[in-house]
């Protein structure tokens, strides 16, 4: 670890500044993490990706271990490594956004979570010998901490379930981290256009079903505000570390569920809504109680062709 203390005071000076915060360039970053033997300490295999100027660095390992481990060794192991790995990132200017298997849809992780990630690996249902036999493959993704900051315009748009309507009209937006697919430092993301703000709307809507409204930022009512590029969505949103009040927000429009969300939000989350009547982890399809799903869109004020081209969609993803 020494060699690479001594390779990150030698490139201090060739940080991109932006202003008093500072990123390691990804690249120069993949290069400085490659110069340190990880496999020889964790008995790790590992693929460092990042581009130039890229705002993500993707971390792939697979434990090599031949002989046989115990699951507290794995366990150990696993989480110094990412902890190590984490703190060397942080100081560089990247923060860990999310920890997963390669192709599994869900996360182990959002950001270092160091209790999740060791109860993970200590389950009793993860067969450690798999992770060599079946060459399974662990992803952390990074995130640069600080982005380009860009010319505030006048006008920016945020998308926000209805269920927090009243805390925003009394308290504005506030940075947090949390209702996010990945973890971020405490941020407020927004869109530059109003347009753009509805299709993400639309995007929480199958994750939730809940309505959201579309909130209207005047800018020139904020006293300070800096804002820096969305890295996911580069030329469309933005976001900021400070407060918005309230006396700048206004509802611009609301965006309620259509058959096309809400039957991806139903897709994902069966067993949750069969679990109100059923109350099992697990249904047969003998079991099913179809009807809790129809009371669903009930409550979400469809119409009988938008109930039916609801389950046209269903099926079509179910099958």
């Amino acid at each position: 670890m020494g060699a690479l203390k001594d390779a990150l005071k030698q490139e201090k000076e060739k940080l991109i500044d932006e202003g008093l915060i500072y990123t390691y360039d990804a690249k120069k970053t993949v290069n400085l993490l490659n110069r340190y033997d990880f496999t020889k300490k964790y008995m790790l295999e590992l693929d460092i990706t990042g581009e130039d100027y890229s705002p993500t660095i993707v971390i792939t390992f697979r434990y090599i271990n031949l002989y046989e481990i115990s699951k507290e060794h794995t366990s150990k192991k696993i989480l110094d490594f990412m902890e190590n790995t984490n703190k060397i990132m942080n100081n560089l200017g990247w923060y860990m956004a999310g920890f997963r298997e390669q192709y599994a849809p869900r996360q182990i992780s959002k950001g270092f979570n160091k209790n999740k990630i060791y109860k993970y690996f200590s389950s009793p249902d993860l067969n450690t010998t798999d992770l060599i036999d079946n060459y399974i493959d662990f992803i952390m993704i990074f995130e640069s901490k600080y982005d380009k900051e860009i010319e505030v315009p006048k006008y920016l748009y945020h998308a926000a379930p209805f269920t927090v309507r009243k805390k925003i009209e009394q308290y504005g937006l506030i940075p947090k981290a949390k209702t996010k697919k990945s973890y971020h430092p405490d941020r407020i993301y927004f869109a530059l256009k109003e347009d753009d703000a509805i299709m993400i709307a639309s995007l929480f809507m199958q994750i939730d079903s809940k309505y959201c409204d579309i909130y209207k930022i005047t800018t020139d009512k904020v006293k300070t505000i800096r804002l820096f590029k969305d890295p996911n969505y580069p030329h469309r949103g933005v976001y900021t570390m400070n407060n918005i009040p309230s006396s700048a927000i206004e509802i611009s429009s609301s965006v309620k569920p259509t058959p096309y969300t809400m039957a991806y939000y139903v897709s994902e989350n069966m067993n949750q809504i069969l679990k109100r009547n059923v109350g099992k982890n697990f249904w047969p399809e003998t079991h099913r109680d179809w009807s809790t799903i129809e009371q669903v869109l009930i409550d979400a004020d469809f119409t009988e062709d938008q109930i039916e081209e609801f389950w046209e969609i269903f099926e079509e993803i179910n099958n």
